[in-house]
């Protein structure tokens, strides 16, 4: 699966002319880090949302001890490539965006992309920010417990997909719900975010209700339902 990602990654660096970029405690070359801030919040852009959305995500996992496992939240340029080693698998990372070839909203090694033309259609409130992001740190938490959830999205089984991504809906759920009871966010905020699950379920990741009923299984019974949807124990009670 290295293989596929790397040789994917290696044909659009050199269709730049550029080095694949690097593991490196920067933000990776080619991308532009995005300051969490909850001043940002109640912005009208992406990068507003993405900021916001960061700032929430940060404050919860510090909240459950494992504030490292989303080191940074970046935004890919245009154009831009880069492959590497992953730190937190034995797998590799990269990020892509060159003409026609873009990888969307993905976490490996820690880090947390964001590639703007294919995100935006996501990433449209601060509310949807919040929900996305916090279940891509959830696959943060699946490579910190042994998951390589890039190889497994590369790979094209579902099957093995299926898990990763509704535990990751569930750890969403999750965070909302902590959220609400920290008085951060109000409780009408859960339709927003069951609706965003609604609209973006796929084969991989699950149809619309299941994505839904994952993020309802955290909100409503914790992070102890996100474990036994994956089947190991990765999240923070």
């Amino acid at each position: 699966m290295r293989k596929v990602l790397a040789g994917a990654m290696l044909t659009a660096a050199l269709l730049l002319g550029a080095v694949p970029a690097q593991p490196a405690q920067a933000s990776p070359w080619g991308t532009v880090r995005i300051q969490p801030s909850m001043a940002a919040c109640g912005g009208t852009d992406l990068v507003r949302y993405a900021r916001c959305g960061a700032a929430f995500t940060e404050r919860f996992l510090r909240n459950r001890g494992v504030g490292g496992v989303v080191r940074e939240t970046v935004l890919v340029q245009q154009p831009s490539v880069g492959v590497w080693p992953s730190s937190t698998t034995d797998g590799i990372c990269g990020f892509a965006r060159v003409g026609p070839i873009g990888l969307g909203l993905h976490h490996c090694d820690r880090l947390t992309f964001i590639e703007p033309r294919r995100d935006a259609k996501i990433l449209t409130s601060d509310v949807r920010a919040i929900t996305a992001l916090v279940h891509e740190s959830g696959h943060g938490l699946q490579e910190r417990a042994g998951f390589d959830p890039v190889a497994v999205t590369l790979s094209g089984d579902n099957r093995r997909l299926f898990p990763l991504e509704q535990s990751a809906d569930c750890w969403s759920g999750v965070g909302i719900a902590w959220f609400v009871s920290q008085r951060m966010l109000p409780s009408a905020v859960v339709r927003e975010s069951r609706n965003l699950f609604r609209e973006i379920g796929d084969p991989g990741h699950g149809a619309g209700e299941q994505r839904v009923a994952a993020f309802d299984a955290g909100l409503h019974r914790g992070a102890a339902a996100c474990d036994t949807i994956l089947g190991a124990r990765a999240f923070p009670r």
